[in-house]
């Protein structure tokens, strides 16, 4: 299984990309994604694949490609050191 694989990196506790913070819940390998204002915006969650990938909170409102984009670089921060690990690895 590819979480086997995965180490402790030094987590991020709080990642922040323009006007969006996501923040990492306590115990759970999953970080709160929340809009300047307050407004909760979906989560970024650990796969069995050993990336984070974004779920939505819920449809309710629409996303700007601005905000997509602010959106992917935080996704991409997340990714990175497992990624990198995944692609220089050949038994992954």
């Amino acid at each position: 299984m590819v979480l086997d694989k995965m180490e402790n990196f030094g987590k991020i506790s709080v990642l922040k990309s323009g006007y969006f913070k996501a923040t990492k819940k306590e115990g759970i390998e999953e970080y709160e994604v929340k809009h300047e204002n307050g407004v909760f915006v979906g989560d970024f969650v650990l796969d069995v694949d050993g990336y984070y990938k974004y779920w939505p909170a819920d449809r309710s409102g629409y996303y700007i490609e601005g905000d997509l984009f602010l959106l992917f670089t935080m996704l991409k921060r997340l990714n990175s050191k497992w990624d990198n690990i995944v692609k220089n690895d050949p038994n992954i």
